[in-house]
């Protein structure tokens, strides 16, 4: 996945500071963060000459959010702190199929930490995704 950012330093200090994503590669206009672990999985930055400054909006056709998946509802604790501790706010809620942490880039990107419940129907999660 690919974002558009306004500012390539301060959004690669967010993923890489308060996310913790290690870079794989950077230049002033790209940066490839690993979101993977073991996996070849990677958020890319990129910021493109004569952009707009107008904030993101999910309203607006494109991307909603980016969603990540983490390992259990204690990590949550422990992001929405890291979160919060650098300023960033962070809202925690539940669902009927997993624990969600929400809150916003430095573009006003919707960024979502989850974990799903074990015995939660993920090809029906993804299905509804879109009308919660």
């Amino acid at each position: 996945m690919a974002l558009t950012v306004s500012d390539m330093t301060t959004s690669r200090e967010f993923y890489e500071g308060a996310l913790g994503l290690p870079v794989l590669d950077s230049s002033d206009t790209y940066c490839a963060l690993s979101v993977g672990g073991d996996t070849v999985a990677a958020l890319i930055l990129t910021c493109h000459d004569g952009g707009t400054s107008e904030p993101f909006s999910e309203l607006r056709p494109g991307l909603d959010h980016v969603s990540l998946a983490v390992p259990d509802p204690a990590s949550l604790d422990d992001w929405q702190t890291r979160l919060e501790e650098r300023g960033v706010p962070a809202d925690r809620r539940r669902s009927e199929w997993g624990h969600h942490l929400n809150f916003r880039d430095p573009d006003n990107i919707a960024v979502e930490l989850v974990v799903l419940e074990p015995d939660a129907d993920v090809r029906e999660v993804l299905g509804r995704a879109g009308s919660a």
